[in-house]
């Protein structure tokens, strides 16, 4: 553990885009990795920021970030936000939530992720937070300030930062999960709808005791 603790400390020297910010949260691309017989700190981590690398270029990311109006260190923060919320959807959903983001970006409606508020509350294990943590002071705060958060709140997939590089079209300011087993997700234009969603997930969490369990 001190090892990767003082790895980190140094991440500028762990193989990162040149346009990176804030440290290597966003760039320890997910995926399996077969480490060498006698690993170091910085091997292991830059298996996983080469890989970034090698992703995002196959996504062309620098040039696709232009052509979606952010730079490409504002795309990995929003594929992260993407990726958090999303959880298990599939890439039609993230696509769609992508595209609520940007909405809200356009028209200067503050993001309201969930996700931002557990980082920055270190929280895990929960799908909701209270209105005490979403009033937390912190640049990660989307409840809080306007836009991104400051930098990324996990390492985003590929899927997500296709979905951040391609968003689909749509009108959407809102969405929200209304069953947490399949990961249903409605999309909506109107606070209304948004809400009439809210309900309809409520409904699925006092179903069962089980659902009740998993909406804490």
């Amino acid at each position: 553990k001190a090892d990767f603790e003082a790895a980190n400390k140094d991440w500028k020297s762990l193989g990162l885009p040149k346009w990176a910010k804030n440290g290597l949260e966003g760039f320890l691309f997910p995926d399996t990795y077969e480490v060498p017989d006698k690993p170091t700190a910085a091997a292991v981590l830059k298996m996983a920021t080469k890989q970034f690398s090698s992703v995002a270029n196959d996504l062309d990311l620098v040039n696709a970030a232009k052509a979606v109006g952010l730079s490409p260190y504002e795309v990995v923060v929003l594929a992260s936000v993407i990726e958090k919320e999303a959880g298990g959807a599939d890439e039609a959903d993230r696509a769609k939530i992508a595209r609520v983001f940007y909405n809200r970006l356009k028209v200067g409606q503050k993001l309201q992720s969930d996700a931002t508020v557990a980082y920055a509350n270190k929280i895990t294990g929960r799908v909701f937070t209270t209105d005490k943590e979403r009033a937390l002071d912190s640049p990660w705060n989307t409840y809080r300030y306007k836009g991104l958060p400051k930098g990324p709140i996990t390492s985003p997939s590929r899927k997500a930062m296709d979905a951040a590089l391609h968003p689909a079209e749509g009108d959407w300011l809102y969405f929200m999960v209304v069953n947490l087993d399949t990961g249903e997700t409605a999309f909506s234009n109107t606070l209304a709808e948004h809400q009439a969603a809210g309900q309809r997930l409520q409904e699925w969490c006092l179903a069962t005791p089980e659902n009740k369990a998993k909406c804490k």
